[in-house]
């Protein structure tokens, strides 16, 4: 996970969905309907991330918020990210992100 929030912080959204691992492996092929609009705001990525929620529930789940600020914007994107651990590695579930954090904590559960 840390991996991932760090490819999204440096603007390297393609190596983000890439790295995301086997349950999201399909979703490469839809890069520009996630990250082309991403790609022309962020090309630099963002200047400050910071982990604001870890909710992790045994055996293996867990969801996480992160807040990603930049000068380009006068407010954070919100990146939500959900795993799971199969066979003792944890692997990216779902993902999404958006520029409203009430549509993010909607998320969830």
């Amino acid at each position: 996970m840390e991996t991932l929030k760090g490819e999204f912080r440096d603007g390297n959204f393609r190596a983000f969905l890439e790295k995301s691992g086997r349950y999201l492996a399909g979703e490469v092929a839809n890069y520009d309907s996630y990250f082309a609009r991403m790609d022309e705001i962020f090309p630099n990525g963002f200047d400050l991330c910071q982990t604001v929620l870890v909710r992790q529930e045994e055996p293996g789940f867990r969801q996480e918020i992160v807040l990603y600020e930049a000068d380009a914007i006068s407010g954070p994107i919100s990146l939500f990210l959900t795993s799971v651990v199969v066979n003792g590695r944890e692997e990216l579930l779902y993902f999404n992100f958006n520029s409203s954090a009430t549509a993010i904590l909607e998320q969830l559960r």
